[in-house]
């Protein structure tokens, strides 16, 4: 099975969907991330993940299959770990170990899905007037 750049952004959503637990995710965001994602060392293997998936999303069950079949070959956990990392900190690290790279826009930082599940705000984005943290906060 052969994707197109465009025709790869709504299993790449659905896959993304699947991989974070979070639905629904913006689908402008996930064409972004796919381009970045296909930046990688690990993107060259893009094609062959999203094939992996729609042939377990005919199957069924789901998460077993993923768990066997996707994070069970080297290549493809690697990109999975990729693809999980820019959805929660818009950022992706080029190797373990490195410092994870700002390669995309700051947005992507700012829209990463960790702030909110840890209902926090992000560092660098209060969103409070000047001087807001001297004071405890109302919740």
């Amino acid at each position: 099975m052969t994707f197109s750049s465009e025709s790869m952004i709504d299993p790449f959503l659905r896959l993304s969907e699947a991989l974070t637990g979070e639905a629904p995710l913006d689908r402008q965001l996930a064409g972004e991330y796919l381009q970045r994602v296909r930046a990688t060392p690990e993107g060259a293997h893009v094609g062959r993940l999203l094939a992996e998936f729609a042939a377990i999303e005919e199957g069924g069950d789901t998460d077993a299959a993923m768990g066997g079949r996707i994070m069970g070959d080297t290549d493809l956990r690697k990109l999975v770990k990729v693809i999980i990392l820019l959805w929660y900190f818009g950022e992706v690290a080029a190797r373990p170990g490195d410092v994870p790279a700002v390669d995309g826009h700051p947005e992507h930082y700012f829209r990463g899905r960790f702030w909110s599940i840890v209902s926090a705000h992000v560092p660098g984005l209060s969103g409070g007037y000047f001087g807001h943290w001297s004071y405890p906060p109302d919740n």
